[in-house]
């Protein structure tokens, strides 16, 4: 990993708080201009580029779009476990091509999702309804569903739960394939032949095929063990930004796994036990840190600065906040050119 390097532009003051309520409409107003971004993209792409050099939005824990705060995972949990405002079509409206999807097996048989131990209780048959829908109507636009962490009530049954998702899909016309596909060697060319939909448009599933450089410390509250001193993203304190940056910096050297996995970068705030009782006594959530602090538009300075060596998944919490614009400055800047 290379040095960090701190882009300008970070926050000096409090960002104005922009209602929940909003960004749930704001994707109908993008959905022609996300259309209009990517389509030109991946129409300039040379398809025998490799599928792990190819940029793609990607939703951070896509599933939890779906979460209801006045259903029956609300309140502090809801606050929490929520890291983006609309369902999965609504994401693909706001720049998103991929997803973080974590398939939960419950006891009846039906697939649903997950978050940790918070179950989302939205059906992967729906979404797969409604991405394929959407795919349909934009049928040059490559779509990927990223499985991992599959989970259920009993840990016997936890280990059949990711087959039992890949069956559902293969039933729907997805194709489904393993990292085994990547280390072939795969290209966008590829990846795009294996997810022709049979009514049209571009939709791949793959299984356990991201490497995910995480990093716990990118918190929006930081808490100095030594004193009751707490640093808060939103407020213009330095350290939460200071750590953003030192992260962002580090991929100006990290090149695609040689094994041809995708690869996440995590441009999002992460969350942790402290954080989330300064940020529920400071009547915030995750998307709320993100709104209030501005991070998202914030990110654009620096994929135009070349901050990295290379983009495969720009990973990131509420994608109805400045998807789009990453997506559309992503194109720009990394996209191998023909």
């Amino acid at each position: 990993r290379g040095p960090p390097a701190r882009a300008s532009g970070l926050p000096g003051r409090d960002t104005p708080r922009k209602p929940i309520a909003a960004v749930r409409t704001m994707h109908r107003v993008l959905v022609l201009a996300s259309a209009v971004v990517a389509a030109r993209a991946i129409g300039d792409a040379p398809l025998d580029v490799a599928l792990n050099r190819w940029p793609m939005m990607y939703a951070h824990d896509a599933a939890t779009g779906y979460l209801d705060p006045s259903g029956p995972v609300s309140g502090l949990v809801s606050d929490w476990t929520q890291t983006q405002s609309v369902g999965l079509a609504g994401q693909l409206d706001c720049g998103a091509r991929a997803f973080d999807y974590r398939p939960y097996c419950k006891d009846d048989g039906e697939i649903v999702a997950h978050h940790g131990p918070v179950v989302v209780d939205h059906a992967l048959n729906d979404s797969i309804t409604e991405v394929t829908a959407w795919a349909a109507s934009h049928p040059t636009e490559l779509v990927l569903l990223l499985l991992s962490d599959a989970s259920s009530p009993s840990t016997a049954r936890a280990e059949d739960c990711m087959s039992a998702a890949e069956t559902l899909l293969a039933s729907r016309g997805v194709a489904v394939e393993t990292a085994a596909f990547l280390q072939a060697g795969a290209t966008l060319g590829d990846a795009m032949d294996a997810a022709a939909l049979p009514g049209g448009g571009l939709v791949l599933a793959l299984v356990d095929s991201v490497v995910s450089y995480y990093d716990s410390t990118i918190t929006c509250y930081v808490h100095d063990d030594g004193s009751a001193r707490e640093e808060v993203c939103y407020k213009g304190d330095p350290e939460p930004w200071a750590r953003m940056a030192e992260y962002l910096g580090s991929f100006r050297d990290v090149q695609p796994p040689e094994d041809g996995r995708l690869f996440s970068i995590q441009a999002l705030w992460q969350e942790e036990a402290d954080g989330v009782v300064t940020g529920t006594l400071r009547a915030s959530s995750l998307l709320e840190d993100e709104e209030r602090s501005g991070l998202n538009g914030k990110l654009l300075s620096y994929v135009a600065n070349g901050t990295f060596a290379a983009v495969s998944l720009f990973e990131t919490n509420n994608m109805c906040d400045g998807g789009t614009e990453l997506a559309a400055a992503i194109a720009e800047h990394y996209a191998p050119q023909p």
